[in-house]
């Protein structure tokens, strides 16, 4: 389209300067609002741009503008509604969104469908660019389209400010001191979570758990109204973790504030739940982490103590060391089934290193196992759902008395 239609076509809208801008906004490198000026002012793209890079100033108030109907006046009204509405929450990023009339979007689309979109800059786009920047200005605060700490969405109609504000991601380990304490909240089997007298209306299977403990202090600090858990695996409640610990985060909903002393809150929490977790590394995370966390694979090292029907012999004891380099089956173990699909998995045993202990009866192993071992049913043989297992390969009955991961190891890929 000529540049004489195209500017009459967007005059029969009554454009302010802004809107006139907009319509050229990739042809000529300035503000739109001079962009605007210098259009109205010329017979061609060339004399257009030659104005607007003198800085000819906008002659309109656009209060007549069918485009914008004045909207970009009231851009200080939005950005301090925006201020009072973040006002108490901690963030260093954010993501401006804006809601424009009705009537104003129709028109605009009405006149795309007549001079096309070709360089144009959307309402939206340069609403919520201009107060973007004026908000980054005055609060130092930064844009971030990708993970941003608050989505801010300024409605005109309403001249009201809604914040989404987005999880706060917190990264660490935890070794579990103490048996019997789950990994993760889990609903009373009773009620389905609901509250009742089986479990003292709390809703809770369990009364705590690894994530009950951390999150208690977590949400303390940052205000957050709840807590989700992202754990590279687990153990069984009745394990121990040791070692360097399991890696996890932490999700926090809708955090109040953000700037943390990650040691001392390190420590606050080491020092409440002294004999029940030990929590190290806490640093910021993200969503992105969180895929990862749950896709990497990671060897585990584990100690069981060992009961058998019987003394195991020397020779049983290396026996059962031969199962290092081996491959096991194990199908899903009947401890599991109510709530896991039955299938077979096959794993690899990397090591076993076997050893008396005082009572006769008992010995100690040190394994070394591919993710997602069961280490119990390699012990126990789980019915014959585990091949080959100890109770197999020594002919008795064999018992995991107590089991401890030891250390986690990361495969690379």
């Amino acid at each position: 389209m000529e540049f004489a239609e195209k500017k009459r076509a967007i005059l029969e809208f009554k454009a302010c300067d802004h809107c006139l801008g907009r319509q050229f906004h990739s042809k000529i490198k300035a503000p739109n609002e001079l962009i605007g000026a210098a259009v109205r002012k010329s017979r061609s793209i060339k004399e257009a741009t030659r104005l607007a890079e003198k800085g000819r100033l906008p002659a309109m108030d656009g209060k007549e503008c069918m485009l914008c109907g004045g909207l970009f006046i009231r851009i200080p009204e939005a950005i301090s509604s925006i201020k009072r509405s973040t006002s108490g929450l901690e963030y260093s990023t954010f993501l401006m969104g804006c809601r424009i009339p009705a009537a104003l979007m129709e028109n605009e689309e009405k006149l795309f469908s007549k001079i096309g979109m070709d360089g144009v800059e959307s309402i939206k786009r340069e609403v919520n660019r201009l107060i973007g920047k004026e908000i980054t200005k005055e609060t130092g605060k930064a844009a971030d389209f990708k993970s941003p700490d608050l989505n801010i969405v300024h409605d005109f109609s309403r001249n009201s400010t809604e914040v989404q504000v987005n999880p706060l991601f917190i990264y660490g380990r935890y070794q579990k001191l103490e048996r019997g304490l789950p990994q993760t909240k889990w609903p009373c089997s009773s009620c389905m979570g609901r509250g009742c007298k089986e479990c003292g209306n709390t809703g809770k299977q369990y009364k705590e758990t690894v994530e009950d403990l951390v999150a208690s202090v977590v949400l303390a600090e940052t205000g957050g109204k709840d807590t989700k858990f992202h754990g590279h695996g687990r153990e069984d409640k009745d394990a121990r973790m040791l070692g360097e610990g399991r890696p996890f985060i932490l999700e926090v909903d809708k955090p109040v504030r953000r700037d943390i002393d990650w040691k001392k809150l390190e420590k606050a929490i080491n020092d409440k739940f002294a004999k029940k977790i030990r929590i190290t590394g806490l640093r910021p995370s993200g969503k992105e982490e969180v895929v990862i966390i749950k896709t990497i694979t990671f060897d585990k090292c584990y100690r069981a103590l060992v009961k058998c029907e019987s003394p195991p012999s020397k020779e049983e004891l290396k026996k059962l060391e031969g199962l290092a380099g081996m491959e096991i089956s194990q199908k899903t173990p009947t401890r599991v089934l109510h709530r896991r699909a039955d299938k077979v998995r096959v794993r690899k045993i990397k090591s076993i290193k076997c050893r008396p202990t005082k009572k006769p009866d008992e010995f100690e192993c040190e394994i070394t196992a591919e993710a997602g071992t069961y280490i119990k049913e390699l012990i126990t043989g789980d019915f014959g759902r585990t091949i080959p297992s100890f109770a197999g390969i020594t002919g008795k009955n064999c018992e995991c008395k107590e089991l401890d991961v030891m250390d986690i190891i990361e495969i690379k890929k």
